[in-house]
């Protein structure tokens, strides 16, 4: 089966060469430098979201972020003022709470079915849907059997089932699973370098941003 290309890539790129082109300003002429940066810089960016989108099927709140990541370049280089400038800042705060608050919890499989497994850890016994993470279906490159270790990289509650002294015992359940692996170092590395890539996003967005709204400011002032 042939491997899908990055067409909306290669039609961002070219797009992005010819648009500069057209439309930067003749020698001896200063036009707004904005328009120019924004376009070189967030056509193929856009290019590349279409396609990882298209090609990688990533989590929605994963193209939600990525996408408020172009935005802001956007809103920031054609409308620079104070409310604007609070977008980057946000989205580093962000990038940065969604990849520390989930913790890494860790254990080995107790029971395997087709719809769910069941993973002993420290603070009891947790069922996992197969369809909760795609690592966990039938096509996971994790061994699932009985007795294999299972990290996961998620949110933990506890409820207590029943009322009074003869109460059940308490039941654990599981927020959206972000990541699942063998060992739990491997779900912290995997989490270090989602961090990274969000804060190394969010970095160059500002800079493209704040970049094309300064350069129009530096012009003005020279001139």
């Amino acid at each position: 089966m042939p491997k899908p290309k990055p067409i909306a890539t290669r039609v961002a790129c070219v797009a992005a060469v010819i648009g500069f082109l057209v439309l930067a300003p003749s020698p001896g002429h200063t036009g707004t430098l904005a328009p120019l940066i924004l376009l070189a810089g967030l056509l193929p960016a856009l290019g590349i979201y279409l396609d990882w989108v298209r090609l990688e099927r990533p989590g929605a709140d994963d193209a939600f972020f990525a996408a408020a990541v172009l935005g802001g370049a956007l809103v920031v280089g054609l409308a620079p003022s104070g409310a604007t400038a609070l977008w980057h800042p946000v989205l580093l705060v962000v990038a940065l709470t969604f990849a520390l608050r989930q913790r890494v919890v860790a254990g080995s499989i107790v029971h395997v079915d087709d719809a769910s497994l069941t993973v002993a850890i420290d603070r009891g016994r947790l069922t996992v849907a197969r369809d909760a993470h795609e690592a966990l279906g039938e096509r996971s490159p994790l061994i699932l059997t009985e007795g294999a270790p299972l990290a996961l990289s998620t949110r933990l509650s506890e409820r207590t089932r029943g009322e009074g002294p003869f109460r059940s015992a308490p039941s654990l359940t599981h927020g959206a699973i972000l990541d699942a692996a063998a060992a739990p170092g491997d779900l912290r590395d995997q989490r270090f370098r989602h961090a990274a890539i969000a804060v190394g996003l969010v970095l160059a967005s500002a800079m493209v941003g704040w970049g094309a709204a300064l350069s129009d400011f530096t012009v003005g002032c020279r001139l």
